[in-house]
């Protein structure tokens, strides 16, 4: 801890030439000619650790106090976001786009609509999160905030409060923060705590600072959900245009009666294979965390790693396998025990390269355009029956052979033994299936086909 000796003392302007209404008015209430000043605060010892919290009400000297403890630090000149309003939020955070991914995960920002967003269409309580994230990007050795989240309603404010203590002590940085708010205490769990009062009356105490999850976490229940439940969360994930089918159970997040996360678990192949004993055999030893989406207020509660399966389910797995596009650079399971697998998306593959090379000879200006449903059916249908051919049967045979060597994958991680004619047997299994696909939903397979790496994980039961 750095230790200061800081007063605050009101001293105002002073006056060259009292004009005769001011004389008048100092003359009606008996006060003497000239500049006055007076003490709000008394000069005294002040540690400063990591976080340094000062609140009080408003006119109290909070933020004179501010200043004459930035007269005596060496604060740097740290940028604010000003010039981002017009940017996406991933835009304003310059180089490894995993390294940006990641931080902004760690201010709740890490989903894929958030951060494509331009910073001006950001809710308030999002802003506020992107200022923070913008700011300790930065690193500075010494931040000092005034009105720290004093706008946001209040348990926005104490979630925010609580991720930014974390990354505060993580990054070993010196912040000092002021607010007439002073719910912040369990949240910030602040090194030093600086309460002001009306008569210049100035409390400094020392918390113990170990880190506890916040209160509000605690009003966190789970419990079995249903898909209504997902329905009404799914505009906040990025894949909110597929619908998870097959559904074993769904688990659900509420805070104070209000839905706040749900977690979807699916088969991990379609009911309709069963019939084929390998399929019903994996479908019984483990599930598919499909999807799981946590209201963008309560990111980083760690409300995911809670929506777990209820132990009557748990005792009917092996394991439970998920991957994730996001993962890749968000890895939001691992604390949910959840370990990474190297998943079978991720080699970009021969066809892949020669399917891409076929879109863009097609006319498509870029093959990721294909994700846009509207613009995929209209590249279909401008195709010859030649064309679509050619497309079509790279497509399947690209789509056959990831679901062969995704076969596999779950077979190695669950034990299951396959015979030497696997491989051959699964790929023609999976391309028979694909081409009894109705002629007039062939162009839905076109963005399925594309290469889309993403972070498999596992967890066992």
């Amino acid at each position: 801890m750095v230790q200061l000796n800081v007063g605050v003392e009101f001293r105002p302007d002073v006056i060259a030439r009292e004009t005769a209404r001011e004389i008048l008015v100092k003359q009606i209430f008996g006060l003497p000619p000239g500049a006055h000043s007076r003490v709000l605060l008394a000069s005294q010892a002040l540690k400063i650790g990591n976080l340094t919290y000062l609140t009080g009400y408003s006119g109290t000297g909070k933020s004179s106090l501010l200043n004459a403890i930035r007269f005596q630090l060496e604060v740097p000149d740290v940028k604010e976001p000003e010039d981002c309003f017009g940017k996406s939020v991933i835009e304003s955070f310059q180089g490894d786009l995993a390294e940006a991914v990641q931080w902004l995960g760690r201010f709740g920002l890490g989903e894929a609509r958030v951060l494509t967003t331009r910073v001006k269409h950001l809710s308030v309580g999002q802003r506020e999160r992107f200022r923070l994230a913008f700011l300790l990007w930065q690193k500075p050795s010494v931040l000092i905030l005034d009105e720290f989240l004093s706008s946001l309603d209040r348990v926005t404010a104490r979630i925010i409060a609580f991720q930014f203590q974390r990354v505060v002590r993580n990054l070993n940085l010196t912040c000092i923060v002021a607010t007439a708010h002073d719910d912040l205490k369990d949240a910030l769990h602040p090194d030093t705590l600086v309460e002001l009062d009306f008569e210049g009356g100035c409390e400094i105490t020392y918390p113990e600072t170990k880190i506890r999850s916040l209160p509000e976490s605690q009003e966190v229940l789970v419990s079995e959900g249903t898909m209504e439940d997902y329905f009404k969360l799914k505009p906040f994930h990025y894949m909110d245009q597929h619908d998870p089918t097959d559904v074993v159970s769904v688990r659900k997040a509420e805070f104070r009666g209000k839905l706040v996360g749900v977690r979807v678990f699916t088969k991990l192949f379609p009911s309709a294979y069963e019939k084929v004993g390998l399929f019903r055999k994996i479908n019984e030893s483990a599930a598919l965390s499909s999807r799981v989406v946590v209201h963008p207020v309560f990111r980083g509660l760690g409300i995911s790693s809670r929506l777990d399966l209820a132990e009557a389910d748990r005792l009917r797995f092996k394991k439970i396998f998920t991957h994730s596009a996001l993962a890749l650079y968000f890895p939001f399971d691992h604390s949910g025990g959840y370990r990474v697998l190297e998943h079978v998306s991720v080699p970009k593959t021969s066809d892949h390269s020669e399917y891409e090379k076929l879109l863009v000879e097609l006319g498509l200006p870029s093959p990721t355009l294909l994700n846009d449903p509207k613009i995929c059916e209209e590249f279909w249908k401008g195709l010859s029956q030649s064309q679509q051919g050619q497309v079509i049967n790279l497509a399947i045979r690209i789509l056959s052979s990831y679901d062969e060597r995704h076969t596999r994958y779950l077979c190695e991680h669950l034990g299951i033994s396959l015979p030497v004619s696997a491989e051959a047997d699964l790929l023609r299994f999976f391309s028979s299936l694909l081409r009894r696909t109705p002629s007039e939903t062939f162009w839905k397979l076109l963005s399925e086909a594309l290469h889309f790496p993403m972070l498999g994980m596992v967890k066992d039961l």
